[in-house]
């Protein structure tokens, strides 16, 4: 096959920040240092800082000294520029005699070997949601697409951190087929069977176990019982996805995911579940009210296949292996 590249892109859009707990900073150094120093009983007092990930660019609040006294402040990290120090690949081999060379050149030469792989495609909705919801519509093509997900940022600087909307009433229209059946809410509380939907649909409802953050990204609350949003979380919840399955769960070269043969409308409708200041989607944050999302986007996961014949490498991003 001759000689491979491999292309990798960096971009510090991506990267997240956040402010590790205080306890767990003290625990390494003093392992690190084989010290035993404490907190300071004062600011070991506060915790009422983000228990959770922001996209780097955005603002959080972190404790820290500021005129002689611990307090809560506002920060905003920004990285302008890095440089990639180490790079590592690793290829396991094995000794190859000219026979078996021959043969494997042979086989390759009319038996050409598939890779299965997968393809992420975005889209986002042109309509940007208000304070009653969302209706909205927009032409997408459909290619052997196993998945399709639902993301709904709070911010333009979001690419990896997402929280749930708390909004009801969800429900997508795909060429005249609804997904899901029956409109859902993305607040377990009011719709339970949500948490289940997404586990079945993120194959994490069998051997293969959801991490601690996937479920809470789902499942806690961010309003009591009386609709009033809460202040802060006690925890990571900024991994957020609403998948919809659209093929069987049996991986490998077997590709029957959704596909048409032109691009067709998806519409997607919600409304919120509260209002005003207590509309943790619309108005993200409370102390800027005139800070709304953009529009909701559309992730599609497409099945797709390398070829690897005999002097070339094909990647195929539509049609099925033969």
């Amino acid at each position: 096959m001759g000689e491979l590249a491999a292309k990798v892109q960096f971009s510090t859009a991506g990267l997240v920040w956040c402010m590790v707990p205080p306890p767990a900073v003290l625990e390494i150094d003093n392992f690190m240092n084989n010290t035993m120093a404490t907190l300071d009983a004062t600011f070991a007092e506060r915790t009422d800082y983000d228990h959770f990930f922001h996209q780097i660019g955005e603002a959080g609040n972190i404790i820290d000294v500021g005129a002689a006294v611990y307090g809560r402040f506002q920060v905003t990290p920004i990285v302008t520029s890095f440089t990639v120090t180490h790079f590592e690949c690793q290829h396991m081999g094995f000794g190859v005699t000219q026979q078996t060379f021959d043969a494997m050149a042979s086989y390759l030469k009319s038996s050409p070997i598939l890779l299965p792989a997968q393809q992420l495609q975005y889209f986002a909705y042109s309509t940007t949601p208000d304070a009653s919801g969302l209706n909205a519509s927009m032409q997408i093509p459909f290619e052997n697409v196993e998945t399709l997900t639902l993301m709904f940022p709070t911010t333009t600087q979001q690419r990896t951190v997402f929280t749930y909307p708390c909004i009801r009433n969800l429900q997508m229209n795909i060429d005249d087929k609804l997904f899901p059946p029956t409109a859902v809410s993305t607040v377990t509380e009011i719709d339970p069977e949500f948490l289940v939907y997404q586990l079945n649909a993120s194959d994490l409802d069998g051997t293969i176990e959801p991490t601690k953050s996937f479920i809470q990204s789902i499942v806690m609350p961010r309003h009591n019982s009386s609709g009033t949003r809460f202040a802060d979380t006690s925890f990571d919840n900024t991994d957020f996805m609403f998948n919809f399955s659209l093929e069987r769960s049996v991986g490998g070269s077997v590709f029957d995911g959704y596909t048409t043969t032109t691009a067709v409308n998806v519409k997607l409708q919600f409304s919120t579940v509260y209002t005003g200041s207590n509309d943790v989607y619309n108005i993200p944050d409370p102390n800027n009210t005139a800070l709304h999302p953009p529009a909701p986007q559309v992730w599609l996961c497409r099945d797709t296949f390398w070829e690897l014949g005999l002097g070339y490498v094909n990647y195929h991003n539509k049609g099925t292996p033969k």
